[in-house]
């Protein structure tokens, strides 16, 4: 499962205190220093934006996007935060903490106040396909504990088991101390046109 976060690199704050909420990337101290993907390309994104526009409202993300600049690559937002580019980047848990895996200590995730948006990763098994039987066994096989821990460990996949400890495989927080809002995943894909026209005219006014 993914967790949305704000990947902060704390050389580019110029002072400014490190947020600890999305109302704080609100604030004109933060204008030109955040980045995102376009919501358009890219699904990170728009749960992102979806999540904070249900939280926060409207008007919210009217300004938000007023302090944003939108990427057309999700993986310029992490190199640009990495490399000193932008202070912020908002975009997924295990994006985000591979850099901090990898040792650059001016990065941090962070989780806010207000809560963050979850969303699964999927897998599928096709009914009547051929090998069925070989499905099924990578389906388990990618579910099983052994596995998702390797993935954890690995890419920063967070799992979807409740039997393994997080805590003991990489530096991230227990899913239970993660405030979580939760939004509707149907409503979003039944409304993303819509979202995505009234997103655009608020990058457009900016």
């Amino acid at each position: 499962m993914h967790l949305v976060v704000a990947m902060i690199n704390k050389n580019q704050l110029g002072g400014t205190p490190a947020p600890k909420s999305w109302k704080e990337l609100l604030a004109p101290a933060f204008k030109g220093k955040i980045i995102i993907a376009d919501p358009a390309n890219s699904s990170t994104a728009y749960t992102i934006l979806w999540g904070i526009d249900k939280l926060l409202g409207p008007d919210a993300l009217k300004t938000l996007a007023g302090n944003l600049t939108v990427s057309s690559a999700a993986s310029t937002v992490l190199r640009s935060v990495a490399q000193g580019e932008y202070a912020v980047g908002l975009t997924f848990e295990s994006n985000a903490y591979a850099y901090v895996a990898g040792g650059q200590r001016e990065i941090s995730l962070l989780y806010p106040a207000e809560g963050t948006f979850s969303t699964p990763e999927f897998q599928v098994l096709v009914k009547g396909a051929p090998a069925g039987a070989a499905a099924q066994a990578a389906y388990d096989l990618l579910l099983s504990r052994e596995v998702q821990i390797a993935l954890l460990e690995a890419a920063f996949r967070r799992p979807s088991r409740s039997d393994i400890d997080v805590s003991k495989h990489a530096d991230l927080p227990a899913i239970s101390s993660v405030k979580i809002f939760n939004i509707d995943e149907t409503e979003a894909a039944a409304k993303r046109e819509e979202f995505l026209k009234r997103w655009q005219s608020y990058v457009t006014a900016k």
